[in-house]
């Protein structure tokens, strides 16, 4: 082998060498990326669960990421439970776990999720934000009422009870 040859001979090597740390590097980040998917997928479930989130609609714009080949679904949603479930034509329904999607696939669908999501628990607060101030109102008034119309020997004793 001429020197030529030899130089040549050992930047192949060096870049073999760099091939496989890189592959190595590459098998240990899918891995890691495949556990981090799982452990999103968990927590997305949960807060659905915390919220009371029985299912949300996936957006049309990402349904052919998560349907099967050739399938067209009409709709699709993700249930609390982790399930897309997929409506097709004719009332068929089809489903698969969201977190046996391709992290990347995971990623672009929450990208649009997760907002309306956030809507979805911001409207929930509202409404019992709404509920409690109605509940509030009408206790202090049939506490007003009730007050107006105990008998007054009741309250006299009630006060002379506070004051001992």
């Amino acid at each position: 082998m001429s020197a030529s040859e030899d130089a040549q001979f050992q930047t192949l090597l060096t870049h073999l060498e760099n091939v496989v740390k890189d592959l190595e590097q590459i098998h240990s980040l899918k891995e890691m990326s495949e556990e981090a998917k799982i452990d999103v997928v968990g927590l997305v479930q949960a807060t659905m669960a915390y919220a009371d989130i029985t299912s949300i609609a996936v957006p049309e714009a990402v349904i052919p990421d998560l349907a099967e080949p050739g399938d067209k679904p009409t709709s699709a949603e993700l249930s609390q439970s982790g399930v897309v479930v997929f409506k097709q034509k004719g009332g068929e329904t089809k489903a698969s776990h969201f977190s046996e999607y391709k992290p990347a696939v995971v990623i672009k669908v929450l990208n649009i999720l997760v907002p309306l999501l956030k809507d979805e628990i911001a409207s929930r607060r509202k409404m019992h934000e709404k509920q409690l101030e109605a509940l509030q109102s009408i206790k202090q008034s049939l506490s007003a009422v009730e007050k107006r119309h105990r008998p007054a020997r009741q309250q006299a004793r009630e006060t002379r009870e506070t004051q001992t």
